[in-house]
């Protein structure tokens, strides 16, 4: 079965794993046992506050500052707060990093381990395994604007061919623009000639017309 994740969620996913190194698929399960839906419970985590930072048993601390207002600032925060940087989350702050990101860099079942481990959540984050498998056999994107995951392919290798394929398809769309604005420069600039050439014949005609007037009136 494929896991299912919302364009917001797919792009706070990528960057998260792209600030952390972190695993894109570890990423994407995380995300799901956290919250699972989208906007579950905007009010008390923070719009997109996917893994639910400063959501404590001893209430919420940092989730109404404007960094949750936008996935991308959202997933920068986090991956701030989970690598130690002490003023990522206002409100929530933390002096010392969360994982060992160096021991667990290119290891998918080491980082949830070391998640699971790591006293981040009290239930242990249990469905981390299964959600990953999940994540790993195919990711179905859920709303507008999203991009179809293969089986295996990582949120973090496809975010990264999803870019440099838009930014290739920069200059052949200018190119595609520049060739339909040069395609009918030689027909507008002919009928432009045309018509100025006329029009220089017409006050040629109308100046004779005028000097021979005055000529041949009576005295």
């Amino acid at each position: 079965m494929a896991a299912k994740l919302s364009y917001n969620q797919l792009t706070f996913a990528r960057e998260l794993a792209a600030k952390t190194g972190l695993n894109g698929n570890v990423v994407a399960a995380w995300l799901l046992q956290e919250q699972g839906v989208e906007n579950a419970n905007p009010a008390s985590s923070g719009l997109y506050n996917f893994l639910n930072v400063g959501v404590t048993g001893s209430g919420n601390f940092g989730t109404s500052d404007s960094i949750w207002n936008n996935p991308l600032t959202a997933a920068d925060a986090t991956a701030g707060w989970l690598m130690g940087v002490k003023t990522a989350v206002p409100g929530w702050e933390r002096s010392s990093p969360l994982l060992d990101f160096s021991a667990i860099r290119g290891n998918p079942q080491a980082q949830i381990t070391a998640i699971q481990q790591s006293g981040f959540a009290t239930s242990g984050e249990p469905s981390l395994p299964a959600l990953y498998q999940e994540a790993a056999g195919g990711i179905t994107p859920t709303g507008a604007n999203s991009v179809v995951f293969s089986p295996g392919q990582s949120v973090t290798g496809q975010g990264v061919s999803a870019v440099k394929n838009a930014v290739n398809s920069v200059p052949n769309t200018i190119t595609g623009v520049w060739n339909s604005f040069t395609s009918w420069i030689p027909k507008f600039a002919l009928e432009m000639l045309l018509i100025i050439s006329g029009l220089g014949l017409l006050v040629m005609a109308l100046a004779r017309t005028t000097r021979g007037a005055a000529q041949g009136a009576p005295a």
